[in-house]
């Protein structure tokens, strides 16, 4: 299946069988930077979340890759008090974004603790 990523298709086959790329780590970084430039962006909040609630997914987009949370996978719906934010977002996504902002919060002189899924 190829994707559209900025203004090129990228055919993840082709990449997988022809030049010997390991598609999810190269997806696991392309996210991780996503997640960095919509925090940089304030899209995606700084701060630490305290609501943090798993279900299952119900359709909207995951505010990190933007990709539907779909029924049949989990999801994590988080409060953000320092923003007065919620996010709704994959496992993994969260994954990231709690330790991509838990850098960059403690980068800027903040107290970035991990929030770990209950």
């Amino acid at each position: 299946m190829a994707q559209v990523a900025g203004d090129y298709l990228i055919d993840r086959r082709y990449l997988e069988h022809n030049l010997s790329i390991d598609t999810q780590e190269m997806d696991k970084y392309f996210l991780q930077r996503l997640v960095h430039h919509r925090i940089t962006e304030r899209r995606l909040p700084l701060g630490r979340a305290v609501g943090i609630h798993q279900m299952w997914g119900d359709g909207r987009p995951c505010d990190a890759c933007e990709e539907p949370l779909s029924p049949n996978e989990r999801a994590v719906m988080a409060m953000v008090p320092l923003e007065w934010m919620s996010v709704h977002l994959h496992v993994n996504c969260y994954e990231l974004w709690d330790a991509e902002r838990s850098a960059l919060f403690g980068e800027i002189g903040g107290r970035g603790e991990s929030t770990q899924i209950m």
